[in-house]
């Protein structure tokens, strides 16, 4: 009965280990696409893009 419980134990940590490397994968891999998804609805307003010009400008200017 020891041999069962202790393999029963290395199976559910093994489970446990792949969901949580398949969890932090489907996480980092959806937070990446939505990130890309978003800075180029960004990218394509043109409030960002005056944004982003304004910037430069002020980051010109420090630089002189």
């Amino acid at each position: 009965m020891k041999v069962k419980q202790k393999r029963n134990k290395q199976v559910d940590e093994v489970r446990q280990q792949v969901n949580r490397d398949v969890k932090a994968a489907f996480d980092e891999s959806t937070k990446a696409m939505l990130s890309s998804a978003v800075l180029q609805v960004l990218m394509a307003n043109d409030t960002y893009k005056k944004i982003e010009s304004n910037i430069s400008s002020i980051a010109d200017k420090e630089q002189e």
